[in-house]
């Protein structure tokens, strides 16, 4: 299980969890889905960030591991939003460091993985179009 998969699951059992402690219509009430720094990370160079080594391409990934990989990333999205029908990952946060966003809830944390993935397709557009022209 990958760290986003495993940060989604646990932040889905914890903030139905804390239904039991906190009032989830008053922390609707007042709820923001996608502020500014979560909207930056679609957008390539947006955003200064030094890419940790082990993030580093290697250019050795089997493109259908990756796309095995990625469905089941997706899945496990669905699967927490499935647990989640009434607003419930609000009352979970975790932090995120990638600019500077700070802490998330579920759905935020969720918004940030479909975000960084539309970033990564905006990027691979660019590469066949530079490979087109050359």
């Amino acid at each position: 299980m990958t760290d986003f998969q495993t940060v989604s699951k646990k932040g889905a059992t914890k903030a139905l969890k804390n239904t039991q402690k906190r009032d989830l219509s008053t922390e609707l009430q007042a709820y923001e889905l996608s502020p500014q720094k979560l909207e930056e990370i679609a957008l390539h160079k947006s955003f200064p960030w030094i890419r940790p080594d082990h993030m580093k391409p290697t250019g050795t990934a089997d493109l259908a591991q990756v796309q095995r990989d990625f469905l089941q990333h997706m899945q496990t999205c669905q699967a927490v939003l499935d647990q989640l029908p009434n607003g419930e990952g609000v009352l979970y946060k975790t932090s995120m460091s990638v600019n500077d966003i700070g802490k998330l809830d579920v759905y935020q944390y969720i918004l940030f993985l479909a975000r960084h993935a539309q970033r990564h397709v905006q990027q691979m557009k660019h590469v066949v179009k530079e490979w087109e022209q050359n």
